[in-house]
């Protein structure tokens, strides 16, 4: 038993609970599931509607289960969650769209769920966001949101906050202008050297732009996945394992794609995902788990779909997380830690 309760800290041997003995106090005073979260890796799905909200489940979950944890309610600040992302402290950051160009990133720290208040919230004129479609978050606590801005031709940026930025916060960088290929962007990663992976453009020209670390103002990327043979079509949510390997989500065609790490110009998949049998329709984000295994969500069928690490083709789900009981209501997009 002993054993039992210390494993939420240290899993019997495993290593030292990630935030400390504060961050476990916090943990333990929200239950079980809180604690489960924060040395285990977790599924965080945002809910668009009915109501906003981040569900939290275990990897093991399947079928129509209750999250284990959720952050929902007034208090929270959610409004129509476009994007999650997760620190290494298990803090959850949250894309919100409050109304046309009225943006918001919301941050709740690790072991706060329920209708908790952010600990954070940047939004404001000095942010120059526009509707943001996509967050991220780098090993140092950097906040990278993708834009979007309408209008023909289309354009977009990328906005960078530092660790702890809060209320109307002017980005420390910004990618933007025609140099940049930016096309309505959706999706964005950064590697361990803090390159930036975003999904770009529609289905009539669809690409993922990778930016140099620290790249700022009208720059091109240093490579692009882009072309006939990628089979990309509407590109949208973007995750990266930790060999580098890249995997794409297409919202406008239900398929999933993976890019060998170092995949530049007009590549072949390695692996591609997709037809009748994988219950893949509006496929808007992905993700994938320490094991290796890949996650989507159908944004219209309202749930999430796990497939194997070595998933080929128009194979079925290993597993489905499904809505009734789940709490999923157009799940819009979903990360892992």
């Amino acid at each position: 038993m002993a054993c039992a309760f210390l494993s939420l800290a240290t899993g019997c041997g495993a290593p030292p609970f990630p935030g400390g003995a504060q961050q476990l106090e916090t943990a333990i005073r929200h239950g079980s599931g809180s604690a489960y979260c924060l040395t285990s890796a977790c599924i965080y799905v945002a809910n668009a509607y009915g109501p906003a909200s981040i569900d939290i489940y275990r990897l093991d979950q399947h079928g129509a289960v209750r999250p284990a944890e959720r952050i929902a309610g007034s208090n929270t600040a959610l409004s129509s969650p476009e994007a999650v992302a997760v620190d290494a402290n298990h803090d959850v950051y949250v894309a919100n769209i409050n109304g046309y160009y009225e943006s918001a990133i919301t941050v709740y720290p690790a072991g706060d769920y329920g209708n908790v208040a952010p600990a954070q919230t940047i939004t404001g004129p000095l942010t120059q966001m526009g509707i943001a479609t996509g967050v991220a978050v780098d090993s140092a606590a950097k906040v990278y949101v993708t834009n979007w801005f309408g209008g023909t031709p289309c354009t977009g940026s990328v906005t960078v906050y530092p660790a702890g930025a809060n209320g109307d916060a002017a980005p420390i960088a910004q990618i933007k202008g025609s140099k940049t290929r930016l096309c309505d962007p959706e999706g964005i990663a950064v590697d361990s050297s803090g390159n930036l992976y975003v999904t770009s453009g529609s289905q009539y020209s669809s690409a993922v732009d990778i930016y140099a670390a620290g790249s700022k103002g009208n720059v091109r990327p240093i490579a692009e996945i882009s072309g006939t043979r990628t089979q990309l079509y509407d590109p949208t949510g973007i995750t990266l394992d930790a060999g580098g390997n890249v995997y794409v989500s297409a919202n406008g065609a239900g398929v999933l794609t993976k890019y060998r790490a170092g995949a530049h110009g007009n590549a072949k998949p390695a692996q591609t995902i997709s037809g009748i049998f994988t219950k893949l329709q509006s496929a808007y984000g992905v993700a994938v788990d320490p094991s290796g295994k890949i996650y989507a969500n159908n944004e219209t069928q309202q749930n999430v779909v796990v497939f194997a690490s070595d998933a080929n083709g128009d194979v079925p789900p290993i597993r489905i997380i499904k809505a009734k009981r789940s709490g999923l209501s157009r799940p819009t997009n979903l990360a892992i830690r």
